[in-house]
């Protein structure tokens, strides 16, 4: 508990480090003190079944559901920074996008099944800059996909971990960064 209140004394701190470094180290530190829990979660009936529902859902329906609710959504565009600094680190490595994309269930391709050409735009920055949202009708969709893929991932590495000898401490800590990838996509 002493970890947990001097990360928020100096998150709060206006004069101390770097918030984005905080939440990386206390990410971190919550993946590696926690991961069993998490692990416990990702493998019930339940998550699985969001999983599958959630895939089952199509594109006119994420389209559709993009439309009725968006306008009673709080305005996001504040949020957007720090997906948009993740999405931009995230997009120009290969090995991530390759990770993500393999994680995306389905019976086809798995690259032609998560195809995010919306999000990988150049234009994404450029359209936040002007007080845009990158979450509209055109990237809702591929956010849906997005979301599914990082819960597999996250699910995969959970049980990868699991199964890693605890004796073999290098490899165990090689087994945390995919669940930090997912882990960091999901709460950006």
């Amino acid at each position: 508990m002493a970890t947990v209140k001097s990360f928020l004394n100096k998150y709060k701190d206006p004069n101390g480090a770097n918030q984005y470094a905080l939440m990386d180290a206390f990410r971190r530190y919550l993946i590696a003190s926690c991961w069993r829990k998490m692990h416990s979660r990702s493998i019930q009936w339940s998550y699985s079944g969001m999983i599958y529902h959630l895939h089952q859902i199509s594109h006119a329906q994420v389209t559709l559901a993009f439309a009725k609710h968006y306008n009673s959504c709080s305005d996001t565009v504040s949020n957007d920074g720090l997906l948009l600094d993740w999405m931009g680190t995230f997009f120009d490595n290969e090995q991530a996008v390759g990770s993500l994309i393999s994680s995306y269930p389905g019976v086809q391709s798995p690259f032609s099944a998560l195809d995010v050409k919306y999000l990988r735009a150049p234009r994404r920055s450029e359209r936040f800059q002007r007080g845009f949202t990158i979450y509209d009708e055109t990237t809702c969709f591929e956010f849906h996909k997005l979301l599914i893929a990082a819960l597999v991932g996250y699910a995969k590495g959970l049980k990868k971990l699991n199964t890693t000898p605890q004796a073999d401490p290098v490899a165990r800590a090689a087994q945390i960064m995919p669940i930090y990838f997912f882990a960091s996509l999901l709460w950006a």
